[in-house]
């Protein structure tokens, strides 16, 4: 049996004839493995791309072999010049309103990127040649932010302070706007399911909006 196949057994509540390993390797552990750094603090400092990354990950898998390949998002600025426009900052004025359903629908519409886009910003870049060389024999399992975290990301459309007072004040407001915003993340999923990933894993924290300035 693969560790892909004994991964889908798991998922699917079959009984296997061992526990799959399944160790973290999203936050600093691959780059200290790679010889890139000692401490979370210095990755963040770290842009790796495409190639670059894919190595990292396969080294650490190569070192390892565990029974799926736990791999982040790739390092990257290259998301649509809208969200640093002035209607960007006309849209995120709106929806810090809390006024009405219809503003989060409009930030919804300006943020939803198409496939096209999605496969520009270069967040998966490296996914494509994992698939390719151990799609067959291990599970590839993408990790990055829930949506939740665009919420209360510093960088994110409210920052955490008021986030979190959003949430106590304007309940449904927000509780419609969260909804929202997990169905939009389909898209992506739809996009890494057609890459030929196998798993997608949302985590509290956000990999990719630290890299974005959203125009206030």
């Amino acid at each position: 049996m693969t560790a892909k196949q004994l991964m889908m057994d798991t998922f699917a509540g079959k009984k296997t004839g061992r526990i799959p390993v399944c160790p973290h390797w999203y936050g600093a552990y691959k780059y200290k493995i790679g010889g890139l750094a000692e401490t979370y603090e210095g990755v963040e400092e770290i842009c790796l791309y495409g190639d670059q990354l894919a190595e990292l990950d396969e080294l650490f898998y190569r070192t390892f072999i565990p029974d799926w390949m736990h791999l982040s998002t790739s390092h990257t600025d290259h998301f649509p010049a809208r969200f640093s426009s002035p209607e960007n900052a006309r849209i995120l004025k709106a929806l810090r309103s809390f006024q009405s359903t219809g503003d989060i629908e409009d930030y919804i519409a300006f943020t939803n990127l198409t496939k096209e886009e999605i496969r520009a910003t270069g967040l998966y870049e490296h996914v494509p040649r994992i698939v390719q060389r151990y799609g067959d024999e291990t599970y590839i399992i993408i990790n990055e932010g829930n949506p939740i975290c665009g919420v209360l990301d510093p960088h994110g459309p409210f920052g955490f302070e008021t986030g979190l007072q959003a949430l106590l004040v304007f309940p449904d407001y927000m509780e419609y706007l969260i909804w929202r915003m997990y169905e939009q993340r389909l898209d992506r999923m739809r996009f890494l399911a057609e890459t030929g990933v196998h798993g997608y894993l949302g985590s509290r924290r956000c990999s990719y909006m630290r890299h974005i300035r959203y125009s206030i």
